[in-house]
């Protein structure tokens, strides 16, 4: 689960960033993950198939063991352009070793919201489009696109995983937030924030 709060009191100042574990039967907390979210960070993903937590945030994408709750790795995007300060989704690409992020800066118009790609290895930037309001990303193997919503005008690019192009872009009605991809039925699921 990830927790994000602000501070109620004079005491507590900034803000709070955790990655906590829950049992999933009984919904008990079992622990949390130290160091997950060094800093302002919301972006989470599992990738089922490598068995690997992601968290993102202001400047840096972790991966983390869920088994021993440790971080493994962590990639340091203080050089991306522009600067990654606010992931908000991840969605990983384990054949090619890369790591789609979705940022949005919020109360803003936009200007450095977008899709960038980094080396899941070493952090190095392999891309970057602008896109008015990325707020989602999903990936999809077999087709080798990466899927971003675009909250503040309210569609869907295609982005083509082969050289980062947009390959097409769907109209898909007011807020676009989330996104699941199904990839048993092909399925792209999307849900709006009305």
């Amino acid at each position: 689960i990830g927790y994000s709060a602000t501070g109620e009191s004079s005491r507590e100042s900034g803000r709070h960033h955790k990655l906590l574990a829950v049992d999933a039967d009984t919904l008990e907390l079992r622990g949390e993950v130290e160091g997950a979210y060094p800093s302002t960070g919301y972006a989470l993903h599992y990738d089922a198939a490598q068995k690997l937590l992601y968290t993102g945030g202001s400047g840096y994408i972790n991966i983390i063991d869920p088994a021993t709750r440790q971080v493994r790795k962590t990639l340091d995007l203080s050089q991306a352009q522009p600067q990654a300060a606010n992931l908000l989704a991840l969605a990983v690409d384990t054949e090619h070793q890369r790591i789609f992020a979705a940022q949005n800066i919020f109360r803003t118009e936009g200007e450095q919201d977008g899709l960038f790609v980094f080396d899941l290895e070493n952090g190095r930037q392999l891309a970057y489009l602008p896109s008015r309001g990325s707020i989602s990303v999903t990936y999809n193997a077999e087709r080798n696109e990466a899927y971003v919503s675009n909250f503040r005008i309210g569609t869907i690019s295609v982005i083509d995983g082969r050289d980062y192009s947009i390959k097409r872009t769907f109209d898909i009605g007011p807020l676009p937030n989330e996104m699941a991809y199904d990839p048993a039925r092909r399925r792209l699921y999307v849900g709006l924030k009305e």
